[in-house]
């Protein structure tokens, strides 16, 4: 059997758990981890034909729940849908999920596979809008004073989240600390990272709080917020001695082919046509 992608394992779990008990906590985190990872997943998108520039035209295929897009995880996976090579786009799931959305499409995901499924235009759409709201996020000029506090029963859901979201990030800084500069209150310290890189990293944590259920728990959300020190503030003796440490996995190696458009420039996003 081959290798099961990160999208295959999450689509397996949700699966089994909405089998078995569809309302539970359990099921609704598992929806939340399979949507995270979606956004993060580079997405093979069959075509009518090449893409030109910017524009791309998906192979809609109209089912009784609506029309659908049909994307892959893998090129291979791709080829072995259509019969051989065709045309695609490669983009990444959260800019997919836009795109469709806005066109009123959904999304049948890796067909074909025991992972399969087939997300309508709807789930986009929430995607997306959660997606941008959790954009909003922008790093805080804290000022703090030793001693530091650890956090106390830190969600373990989130601790997953952010270590597999900044193993996006891994270059951008040079350690990752989370305290407790207050009751219900965490703050999460990126040392040695641009202070240009700070809305990207606000923007990773506010995610992660997103898709491990937290932003709305009890009418409030979970208050975490972002920081970029300097790797020479004298703060860091007491914050490595006091803190809870966030390991800055490498980012994993890219495939050596050149990315495809649309979708490679951020200055052109990719339009349906």
């Amino acid at each position: 059997m081959p290798d099961q992608s990160p999208l295959d394992l999450a689509q397996i779990t949700l699966t089994a758990l909405e089998e078995a008990t569809p309302a539970s906590p359990a099921a609704e985190a598992a929806r939340l981890q399979y949507f995270s990872v979606l956004a993060d997943t580079e997405i093979f998108v069959l075509l009518e034909q090449e893409a030109q520039g910017a524009q791309f035209a998906p192979q809609v295929f109209a089912v009784s729940d609506g029309q659908f897009a049909l994307g892959f995880d893998a090129e291979d996976r791709l080829a072995a849908f259509a019969g051989g090579p065709a045309p695609y786009a490669a983009l990444p799931g959260r800019v997919l999920a836009h795109v469709l959305a806005e066109a009123g499409l959904g999304l049948g995901v890796n067909l074909g596979t025991v992972a399969e499924s087939m997300l309508p235009a709807q789930a986009l759409e929430w995607l997306s809008q959660h997606l941008a709201k959790a954009g909003a996020a922008a790093p805080v000029a804290a000022v703090l004073r030793a001693p530091f506090s650890a956090p106390v029963g830190f969600p373990e859901a989130l601790m997953q989240g952010l270590v597999a979201r900044m193993a996006r990030f891994g270059t951008l800084a040079q350690e990752a600390w989370v305290i407790a500069p207050a009751p219900q209150a965490h703050l999460l310290i990126f040392v040695g990272a641009d202070d240009a890189a700070g809305p990207a990293l606000a923007k990773m944590a506010s995610e992660a709080v997103m898709f491990a259920g937290l932003d709305a728990r009890d009418g409030a959300g979970f208050d975490l917020t972002v920081a970029v020190w300097r790797v020479d503030d004298p703060r860091l003796a007491d914050l490595r001695a006091a803190g809870l440490s966030l390991p800055l996995p490498e980012p994993a190696a890219t495939a050596g082919r050149s990315p495809t458009a649309p979708g490679s420039d951020p200055a052109r996003p990719p339009i349906l046509r």
